[in-house]
């Protein structure tokens, strides 16, 4: 799992209150990557709200046309690219990863923590350049 991937992982973990195990992230990895509506599913099942999001159809529809417009608005994707299946690579891709997530921040109407290492990163990061 990327550093990307970790710091992603601990902000959902913080955000919705669950735990996420790497055994979570196999199930739904796919050549390396995770695909948006993979995550989706995983966190609406971790909340236990899996069945809820399927069945309400105007609230899922609602949620999604909102986070593919947002996504869409900070990437240029047209939003016919951005689907449930997009690899999260596809969306921030390395090199402008961190400037992407950050216009998404600003856009966004929800509370999306900084893109950053989480802190046992930096942790083991400065107790190296310590030594």
């Amino acid at each position: 799992m990327g550093l990307d991937l970790l710091d992603i992982t601990f902000r959902i973990e913080r955000q919705f209150g669950i735990d996420l195990s790497q055994d979570d992230f196999k199930s739904i990895l796919h050549d390396r990557d995770v695909q948006v509506g993979d995550l989706y599913d995983l966190i609406l099942r971790k909340l236990h709200l899996r069945d809820v999001g399927r069945n309400d159809i105007r609230l899922n529809h609602a949620l999604w046309t909102n986070v593919q417009e947002l996504i869409g608005a900070v990437t240029e994707i047209p939003l016919e690219q951005i689907e449930l299946k997009t690899p999260l690579a596809t969306l921030f891709p390395g090199g402008t990863r961190r400037a992407t997530w950050e216009a998404l921040r600003q856009a966004s109407p929800y509370r999306i923590g900084k893109l950053g290492y989480p802190r046992i990163v930096r942790t083991a990061g400065f107790l190296l350049a310590a030594r």
